[in-house]
């Protein structure tokens, strides 16, 4: 039967927090009605798999009947069980909080009057932030919550403080909003490109101006400063050195998820440069990724995604394919069965591409299938790029190679209203591809027209520029 919501919530729990939810309903934490625990308990012979449940064998599991009233009964104690075990999930993670928990106990102090002892536990938590220097917008925050309560909140308005306390509090303020207001900035830009229209950054050169006076403090507001110098003044290769080097000194010390993020924003600029034909910086990508893996931050779960394993591949199978084909094998079984297969035929076909080996590429890529719309893009795009080099050696690929540009083309021209952006850039791929294909025909071209066409493309936003730039140079020129 189908009620993927509980299902995944009860696979999410581990046995032994099972146990404890169970627990927890039966001496009334969680409110739950006695039927809704008796149903917990019937699931637990099913071992929790509702979704290989047939829904007549749970209602006569549980009410041996499978009458519309039954059907009912059986809807609503779902959604009571759902949003129990929902509450649940909340509750741990709440636990796990150890500053959650203080601050919580800290502000049920303050609202019994015990003073004394909040004053206490309110200073315990300030010197747990204070030494980190390496703080989020979040530390920042809470910093920020903790004076205000502390000192001039009305709630505890019997403890008084020195204005140096005010102070603190105003500074933390303003430094979670320069971090947070980096970070989106950062964010923002990059995903400008998939965007349907600009949005204005209000108030993004005043948080610069306070970062800068701020980044000897914490590293953290340095890194994200060049980031978004990167971002908005373009590439520099010195710039994007100290920018790594400086991600690279302060990345152990920062949560998995902001390593994440600027991994991201440093992948995109230098994959900008790429795109434009910068081979040098196909090392800089690798060295990313390189040490994104010695770091584990690209598994979770020890599971890697589809987009980061192809994507490591195509760079990678381009300037050291021996550690690629290893890379490939060793992190196979790290792929989620659902994709894993694809993923490894792709990985394989970008691997044999970039060797030159285009009839092995031809025999992996016909092992995949199109899962997701930029990795359709990207698959098609190859499927035409494969063709068009085996269509070198055998005249009989020409119609192949025609059939899969017209794939590409009625693809691109479907998902223009999902991604302009890429959908134009491989429209325009496709359309210098034909050009290409019909002087490659003709056998040969004249110097003004190959001049013509180098400086359309170098004007042109086009995937694959590289490839195209160097099948437009094969092409022999008229003597």
């Amino acid at each position: 039967m189908r009620n993927t919501r509980l299902a995944h919530l009860l696979l999410s729990l581990k046995p032994k927090e099972r146990e404890l939810f169970r627990q927890l309903m039966e001496i009334g934490y969680l409110k739950a009605p006695t039927e809704v625990v008796a149903f917990f308990d019937t699931l637990k012979h099913q071992n929790y798999r509702l979704l290989k449940v047939e829904k007549k064998a749970l209602l006569l599991a549980v009410f041996n009947s499978e009458s519309e009233r039954a059907d009912q009964k059986l809807r609503q104690m779902m959604f009571i069980l759902s949003n129990l075990v929902q509450e649940f999930i909340a509750l741990q993670a709440f636990r796990k909080s150890q500053s959650s928990l203080l601050h919580y106990a800290a502000k049920g102090l303050a609202q019994r009057g015990l003073f004394k002892e909040f004053t206490k536990l309110m200073q315990k938590l300030i010197q747990q932030l204070i030494p980190r220097k390496l703080a989020l917008a979040s530390d920042y925050w809470r910093l920020m919550q903790y004076h205000r309560e502390l000192f001039f909140h009305p709630e505890t308005e019997k403890i008084k403080g020195g204005m140096s306390y005010i102070k603190s509090a105003m500074t933390n303020l303003d430094m979670a909003f320069v971090l947070a207001k980096l970070r989106l900035s950062c964010e923002l830009i990059t995903r400008e490109s998939t965007l349907p229209e600009k949005h204005p950054i209000v108030l993004l050169d005043q948080a610069i101006q306070l970062g800068r006076q701020w980044a000897s403090q914490n590293p953290f507001i340095d890194l994200y400063l060049s980031v978004l110098h990167l971002q908005r003044h373009g590439f520099s290769p010195a710039m994007f050195k100290r920018t790594k080097d400086l991600y690279f000194d302060i990345s152990s010390n920062i949560p998995r998820e902001e390593q994440l993020l600027i991994l991201m924003y440093l992948i995109n600029i230098i994959g900008k440069e790429i795109t434009r034909g910068n081979h040098k910086c196909l090392e800089e990508c690798l060295s990313l990724y390189k040490h994104a893996l010695k770091s584990n931050i690209l598994l979770k779960h020890k599971r890697m995604t589809y987009p980061t394993y192809t994507n490591i591949v195509a760079i990678g199978s381009v300037i050291e394919p021996a550690w690629t084909l290893q890379f490939i094998e060793q992190y196979k079984e790290n792929l989620h069965d659902n994709y894993k297969d694809d993923a490894y035929a792709i990985a394989m076909a970008y691997w044999h591409f970039n060797q030159g080996q285009f009839d092995e590429c031809h025999r992996a890529l016909i092992q995949s299938t199109y899962l997701y719309i930029p990795y359709n893009f990207r698959i098609r795009s190859l499927y035409v790029r494969t063709f068009y080099e085996l269509s070198n050696q055998n005249l009989k690929m020409e119609e192949s190679l025609t059939r899969e540009l017209e794939n590409l083309y009625r693809f691109s021209v479907k998902y223009k209203e999902t991604d302009l952006a890429k959908a134009q850039a491989y429209l325009n791929f496709y359309s210098f591809t034909r050009t290409l294909q019909g002087h490659r025909r003709d056998g040969q071209i004249s110097r003004s027209r190959q001049k013509e066409l180098a400086a359309r493309l170098e004007d042109m936003a086009v995937s694959n520029r590289v490839w195209l730039e160097q099948k437009l140079k094969a092409i022999p020129v008229k003597r």
